[in-house]
């Protein structure tokens, strides 16, 4: 592909990119552009935050885990306020679909 395909190519991203309304996509877009710096993100973590990333593992390792729709249900049986309810109703509906 020659240079001028790829500079076609570049501003029809860009003109699509600046249309979009989908907050999603934008945050994945987003999420794919911070992804691909070359910084370790692994130090820039506070040590709290590797702690807490670590515990995950070591309880992934040990089977110490749950599938989301149990996750949802254990979260919407708590004493939550109506809006926390409501939002996690929603929630649940999305991952069983």
């Amino acid at each position: 592909m020659s240079t001028a395909e790829l500079n076609g190519i570049k501003l029809d991203l860009i003109d699509w990119i600046n249309n979009l309304s989908d907050a999603d996509l934008i945050l994945f877009l987003d999420g794919l552009r911070a992804s691909t710096n070359n910084k370790d993100w692994w130090k820039e973590l506070s040590d709290s935050d590797k702690k807490q990333i670590e515990a995950g593992i070591n309880d992934a390792d040990e089977g110490n885990v749950m599938d989301s729709t149990t996750f949802w249900e254990r979260l919407r049986n708590t004493d939550l306020p109506i809006e926390h309810r409501l939002l996690l109703d929603e929630k649940l509906k999305r991952v069983e679909e």
